[in-house]
């Protein structure tokens, strides 16, 4: 190896390693709920593009853990982290928001929409949802779309294919022979089966365009259908943080 190559390397490992130790510090601190030092952290980075850090900032902002709770700006980490990295779990978040109607307007289509991406992309979570919308329907009178059982049972077949969450293997295998028994014809049922088992995840490059910004439902909250069950925004791989210590300071005093 070349002298030169050699301090190339050498460089790039160095300037790369910073970011990996914010990140393990910043994670760290969120876990062990020191909100300043998740902050501190994990803004710089989330401010540089990591989904990672975008989503731990965004659980922040959602349950107002260390800062003045803002489902608005919550929303928005959640979409950037979905649109520039492809995370599926920021993508399934945006769609439950959109489900709840927390940090923006209440819109089942939008939220289908995003539910699927994330179900292409071979997200079990995605698929497991996007079947109950696709089950339901919608009968807001702008964003109108009826159920769809087809499409709905190829989606938990798919679901139930996955290994990601057992518990969501055995629901999506539970519901799918339900709605076959009693929606679809035998040879429906076998033409998709072929077509669940032979599917296969896209590359993000395959995705296209993501989903288009729909219009808010106008329909009154007590004919709009029943949402799927809410989603439980959890940060990565670890689990949340640990309960509060006693005198903890309030999050307004946490603010950087």
């Amino acid at each position: 190896m070349s002298k030169r190559l050699f301090i190339a390397l050498a460089l790039l490992l160095l300037s790369a390693s910073p970011a990996r130790a914010d990140f393990a510090a910043g994670i760290k601190a969120y876990n062990m709920r020191d909100w300043r030092g998740a902050i501190v952290n994990l803004r710089p980075l989330a401010n540089a593009g990591d989904a990672r850090a975008m989503i731990l900032l965004a659980n922040m902002y959602h349950d107002g853990y260390g800062v003045l709770q803002n489902r608005t700006e919550a929303m928005k980490l959640y979409k950037r982290a979905a649109l520039e990295a492809n995370n599926t779990q920021a993508m399934n978040a945006v769609a439950a928001m959109y489900v709840s109607g927390e940090g923006t307007a209440p819109n089942l289509l939008a939220a289908a929409g995003w539910f699927r991406r994330s179900a292409l992309l071979g997200d079990q979570t995605g698929a497991l949802f996007y079947g109950i919308i696709l089950f339901q329907g919608n009968n807001a009178p702008n964003n109108f779309f009826p159920p769809d059982f087809a499409k709905a049972y190829k989606w938990y077949k798919i679901c139930a294919g996955e290994k990601q969450n057992p518990g969501y293997t055995k629901i999506c295998a539970h519901v799918a022979d339900a709605l076959a028994h009693k929606y679809l014809k035998k040879k429906q049922i076998e033409e998709i089966d072929k077509a669940a088992a032979a599917w296969k995840p896209l590359q993000p490059k395959d995705l296209g365009p993501p989903p288009p910004d729909q219009p808010p439902e106008k329909a009154p909250p007590e004919k709009l259908m029943p949402p799927p069950p809410r989603i439980t925004i959890n940060p990565p791989v670890l689990p949340k943080p640990k309960s509060p210590k006693k005198n903890a300071p309030r999050p307004a005093e946490l603010m950087p």
